[in-house]
């Protein structure tokens, strides 16, 4: 018999902290914590969508791990990345009694050089939704990113002005040690035809593509496909439709600049390339339930 799932979505990571049963970080664009022998034999299996970045590193965790269609079991794929936008499910089946793990959640603005998620994926493409999203270490690769999670954690148990940004140091450390370790992926790429080749060039041209909010036509033209072909590749390599894919980026660059920025509705839809605000405040509550204004106030609340 399947465990049953309970879904959620998160839109800040306390709120994903408050599903958890954790307690609220008091830094909202930035957590990590350590599980080490805790009782998980009663979890329940659990699915969510949040709007910033995750990494987790397990040892001796029998856990089914979903990430969109991506499946892993953290036994063999022991690191692991989630990023914005993706639903991610957990299903633990049992742990050894030495088992350990580190979860890190953090928004692009905790970074010192990154403002928004597109600069997350241009710097980190482990976090992109189309590579590998979970990959197997060695033990001696374990050891030195548990190096990098046990001083963040050292630190943050102890939140000082000085502390903080000692953890943004130790992220970036940890961030591009990792691009570093896991180069040799690109030997063992995860695009194995040409309609998944396809498909990563649509979703790196959403990226690149600065008014985003064009018909699925204007980015077959860009790939020189016709629509029909493109809407093929996506469907096959992802299960989802390429107005999805690009919904799903338009999204996350209109959140990130309703939260974070100080633009108002009418500026973003200008940058996103919607025709007028009305038509950009229609899409916006079509994708969250709420106007983008009401949102912000909702996100700021938080």
């Amino acid at each position: 018999m399947e465990s049953k799932v309970e879904q959620y979505n998160a839109n800040n990571i306390n709120d994903f902290l408050k599903t958890l049963g954790l307690e609220n970080t008091n830094n909202p664009l930035f957590y990590i914590s350590s599980f080490k022998g805790v009782d998980i034999s009663s979890a329940p299996a659990i699915s969510y969508k949040h709007d910033y970045f995750e990494i987790n590193l397990c040892i001796g965790l029998d856990a089914k791990i979903t990430i969109d269609d991506y499946e892993v079991n953290s036994i063999d794929y022991n690191l692991n990345f989630i990023s914005s936008g993706q639903k991610s499910s957990w299903d633990v089946k049992q742990a050894d009694t030495s088992y350990m793990s580190y979860i890190v959640l953090f928004s692009p603005e905790f970074l010192p050089f990154t403002k928004n998620v597109f600069d997350v994926f241009e710097n980190f493409p482990f976090f992109n939704h189309f590579t590998i999203p979970g990959y197997k270490l060695d033990r001696g690769q374990i050891n030195k990113f548990i190096y990098y999670f046990d001083l963040m954690i050292f630190h943050y148990k102890k939140l000082t002005k000085d502390n903080l940004e000692i953890i943004r140091a130790y992220l970036t450390l940890l961030l591009f040690k990792i691009k570093d370790e896991l180069a040799f992926v690109d030997k063992v790429s995860s695009i194995k035809t040409k309609k998944e080749l396809m498909t990563l060039k649509f979703e790196n041209l959403i990226k690149s593509t600065p008014e985003k909010f064009h018909p699925i036509k204007f980015y077959a033209d860009k790939l020189d496909i016709s629509t029909v072909y493109l809407s093929e590749c996506v469907k096959e390599a992802t299960n989802l439709t390429a107005k999805q894919i690009l919904d799903d980026y338009i999204m996350i660059e209109a959140k990130s600049l309703v939260e974070q920025s100080n633009l108002n509705s009418s500026q973003i839809a200008t940058r996103l390339g919607f025709i007028d605000n009305s038509n950009f405040i229609k899409y916006f509550k079509s994708k969250t339930g709420f106007t983008p204004m009401k949102y912000k106030k909702e996100f700021l609340a938080k």
